[in-house]
């Protein structure tokens, strides 16, 4: 992901290696981990080089310009202004479907070479509505932030426990692959659900 950041100290309490992840600072020892849904991740946003500042004052909040990563967005344009808090809510959608909910993949036909798409991964089908809505060709259609936000917290509310402590699975997975590492999600699944039932218990 390009210009996103992961805060990861809270999944490594004692540090980590910045080559080596898995290893201690020090490289001395692997490094002690927490999930992500244990411990949590926070993400920034980086790289503001091209972003402009428009007073609190100023009405209508338009800008034109077509640098960025992102150059999928139409409304895009050197002369025609567009809302640039719509733009944000179309490129943070756009990286969601690309990086969880669908890639490129190159195949051959009889005649040429060919770029399909397909879903990432088999268990993120929860993603679409957001997505959907997030990437609408019209920017007036997309949501604000706080409604996009609040869309997010709706879905998040509609998947199980299960389904939020299980790992992303590809797509394309080979099937052993598949064997071992859903092992070792159901592993995870299983000690969430003890450590809940400990805390309960000592409550």
């Amino acid at each position: 992901m390009n210009n996103i950041l992961m805060d990861a100290d809270a999944m490594y309490p004692d540090g980590f290696h910045p080559v080596v992840l898995s290893g201690t600072p020090d490289y001395s020892a692997s490094a002690k981990y927490k999930s992500r849904t244990t411990a949590g991740a926070k993400y920034y946003y980086v790289d503001f080089g091209i972003s402009v500042h428009i007073p609190e004052a100023v009405s209508p909040k338009l800008v034109t310009g077509i640098l960025g990563r992102d150059q999928d967005p139409p409304e895009l344009s050197q002369t025609v202004p567009y809302d640039p808090f719509k733009l944000d809510i179309f490129i943070i959608g756009n990286m969601f479907k690309q990086e969880f909910y669908q890639v490129g993949v190159l195949y051959r036909n009889r005649l040429a070479f060919r770029l399909k798409f397909v879903q990432a991964f088999s268990n993120v089908e929860f993603l679409n509505e957001l997505i959907v809505t997030m990437t609408r060709a019209e920017p007036a259609d997309r949501p604000n932030a706080a409604t996009a936000l609040a869309l997010w917290r709706g879905i998040r509310g509609t998947v199980g426990t299960v389904n939020r402590e299980w790992r992303p699975r590809p797509r394309q997975e080979r099937p052993v692959g598949s064997v071992i590492f859903d092992a070792i999600s159901l592993h995870r699944v299983f000690m969430f659900f003890a450590r809940s039932l400990v805390k309960r218990i000592a409550l």
